[in-house]
C-alpha cells in the first residue's frame, strides 16, 4: 500500500485543483521562493492522515478556508493510493462491522478491481469517502473509506527543526 497522489482543493490560497504526484520511488523535494506556497501544500496532505488531526494543535484543519474566493466549496484532499485486492479485503474484513465485512467478500467476485483506490476528505466535516467504489454510499461508504485510510501509512510533516540546530551546537 504506498501513496500515488494527492489532489488538494480550496484549501487556502490553493484556488485550482492541485495534483502533486508522490509515485516515485526517491525523495520529492518541494523547492520555491518564500511565500510561494510550499507549506500551505505540506500541511494540505498532512490533513489527509486522521491520526494527525490533534497534532501541532490541528492548525492545518482549523482555517482551510480559501483565502481568494468570498464563496467557495469546502477543501478538500483526495489520495489515489495503490491497494491490491488482496490488501483492501484483508482490512475490511478484520471490521467489526458486518456490513464492511459482506462487502469485502463480494468484492472477490469483481470482475474489475479499481486501481488506483480514491478516497477524498472534506476538511470541513473531516469526512472521508470513497469515491473508487460507486456502489458504496452514504455510511457505509464512509465506513469502508475510514477502514482504509487507518491501513495506509502514516503521514509526516514537521514544521520546524530546531532540535537539529540544537543536536549541531552541541556536536562542535
Amino acid at each position: 500500500m504506498r501513496y500515488l497522489k494527492f489532489i488538494i482543493t480550496n484549501y487556502r490560497a490553493i484556488s485550482e485543483p492541485l495534483e502533486i504526484d508522490v509515485d516515485r520511488k526517491s525523495l520529492i523535494p518541494i523547492i520555491g521562493i518564500n511565500e510561494s506556497g510550499k507549506t500551505t501544500i505540506l500541511q494540505a496532505i498532512f490533513a489527509f492522515d486522521y491520526y494527525n488531526d490533534d497534532l501541532n494543535e490541528g492548525l492545518h484543519l482549523k482555517d482551510t478556508t480559501n483565502l481568494y474566493r468570498s464563496s467557495s466549496p469546502d477543501a478538500s484532499i483526495e489520495a489515489h493510493i495503490e491497494m491490491s485486492r488482496q490488501d483492501v479485503v484483508e482490512e475490511l474484513e478484520d471490521s467489526d462491522d458486518e456490513k464492511i465485512v459482506a462487502f469485502a467478500k463480494s468484492l472477490k467476485s469483481w470482475p474489475k478491481f479499481p486501481s488506483p483506490i480514491k478516497i477524498v476528505r472534506n476538511l470541513k466535516t473531516l469526512q472521508y469517502s470513497i469515491l473508487s467504489f460507486s456502489s458504496l454510499n452514504g455510511g457505509l461508504g464512509d465506513e469502508v473509506s475510514k477502514t482504509l485510510v487507518r491501513s495506509l501509512p502514516y503521514i509526516l510533516y514537521f514544521d520546524d527543526f530546531p532540535f537539529l540546530f540544537i543536536w549541531f551546537l552541541f556536536t562542535l
